[in-house]
């Protein structure tokens, strides 16, 4: 179908809107770095002073306990895996734990300690800064009673209903 005037051609307009497209892609600067479960649990344990291995190992200290399910949380909020596959990350977890430690975190993640660990370690995973807590074994004992606290919250919500 020949056009009569170049510009009005809808083949030479769907060109400069893809070139308009590619101009702004390139304007925006350097895409941000994918991060993985490995990048993450390295993060997490640097955070809190700890060996990555002791993430992906059992324990149910909640000095360990916290920081791995911080570290989970994050891996399901910035990484396309599974469950499953986070689970695999971390020891091979069944994914119902993953799930738990997701919507506890989720659940806790308004406190000041919780919130500023996540963001801490986020921005560490993601290269742009190195990030130690102050003191780990505090900030583990605080986030926990965040955490508690948010439980009881939202357990005396569903009584109250």
């Amino acid at each position: 179908m020949p056009c009569g005037r170049m510009k009005e051609c809808p083949i030479v307009i769907k060109l400069q809107n893809r070139i308009a497209d590619l101009e702004e892609v390139m304007n925006r600067g350097p895409v941000p770095k994918r991060m993985s479960c490995a990048d993450i649990i390295k993060a997490t344990a640097d955070y809190y002073n700890m060996d990555p291995l002791t993430l992906r190992q059992r324990g149910k200290k909640i000095d360990v306990c916290l920081p791995r399910m911080i570290a989970i949380y994050i891996c399901r909020r910035t990484t396309n895996l599974s469950l499953a596959g986070i689970g695999q990350q971390f020891g091979g977890k069944h994914y119902t734990t993953v799930l738990y430690a997701c919507r506890r975190i989720n659940a806790a993640r308004n406190g000041y300690w919780i919130s500023s660990a996540i963001a801490a370690i986020t921005k560490s995973a993601e290269g742009n800064v190195h990030i130690r807590s102050a003191n780990p074994n505090d900030s583990v004992l605080l986030a926990t009673r965040e955490m508690d606290a948010g439980g009881k919250r939202k357990e005396n919500a569903k009584r109250n209903n």
